[in-house]
This record gives C-alpha cells, sequence and structure tokens, in this order.
C-alpha cells in the first residue's frame, strides 16, 4: 500500500517466475481433494494454478462447479494422476481427513501444499506452482 512501483515489481517477478515453469509433454489429470471430500473446480485459484503448470483439473474435465463433493469410490473411479491434498492432512486427525487415507487412495500419487499457498493469488501462489511442477513427472 502506497508503494505502487514495489507491488509493480512484485508482479512482474511474479508473472516471470510462473512463465518460467517447466510444463509436462503430456497434461496429467490431478484432483485437489480436500477433507470430507470436497473438490476444487472450475473457475477457483486452484483451477487457474493447475492450468499453469499444464495440470488439468479433474473436477473441471468432469464438469463440477466451484466447490463439490466427490466420494471415494467416484475418486477411484475417476484414476486421476495425482492427488493435491493441504499439508495439514497429511496425518490423520478426524473423520474428514481420515478418508483421505483410505486404501484405496494409496496408489495414487500425492502433492502436498500448504492451504496458505492456494487462498490468494499473492507471493506463495507461485510458490504453490512451483511445488506442483516439481512434483508433476513428465510423461
Amino acid at each position: 500500500m502506497g508503494h505502487p512501483a514495489r507491488g509493480e515489481a512484485l508482479i512482474a517477478r511474479m508473472e516471470a517466475d510462473l512463465a518460467r515453469l517447466p510444463r509436462p509433454a503430456r497434461a496429467p489429470v490431478a484432483a485437489y481433494y480436500q477433507r470430507r471430500g470436497y473438490l476444487t473446480g472450475s473457475g477457483t485459484l486452484i483451477d487457474d494454478l493447475l492450468a499453469r503448470t499444464g495440470v488439468t483439473n479433474l473436477a473441471t474435465r468432469l464438469g463440477k462447479p466451484a466447490l463439490s463433493q466427490m466420494s471415494l469410490e467416484e475418486m477411484v473411479a475417476a484414476r486421476p494422476d495425482y492427488l493435491i491434498i493441504e499439508s495439514a492432512t497429511q496425518k490423520v486427525t478426524d473423520q474428514g481427513t481420515e478418508m483421505l487415507h483410505h486404501p484405496a487412495l494409496r496408489t495414487i500419487p500425492r502433492i502436498a501444499i500448504p492451504q496458505a499457498w492456494t487462498v490468494c493469488g499473492g507471493p506463495a501462489y507461485v510458490q504453490a506452482a512451483q511445488a506442483i511442477a516439481r512434483a508433476v513427472k513428465p510423461r
């Protein structure tokens, strides 16, 4: 606030960092899967984040709204290449996080990122994009 030149410089660095992200040869499909089976869909910051990393958002592919729920059975049947989860859910702490550790999901590779990196389009958004780009294997 009150320093427009610094703000413009920050935005320019962020855009340059995003432009340098490696992209997979084939767009893998990922689901941003949250506790209690919530799925983040089209028109969201997560959807934009995945597109910038060359990843197809499963929710968008399935025509899901910005926020929906998806059962374990539906997730297994959809067969995404990756599950993107909030790093805080890597440990079971309640029933909401327990479903993310169901044996049926164990074969789907996971990318864990802090939720704080995905709630706004600030500098942490670039960190989230970089983490996803590093985790996605070239195909």
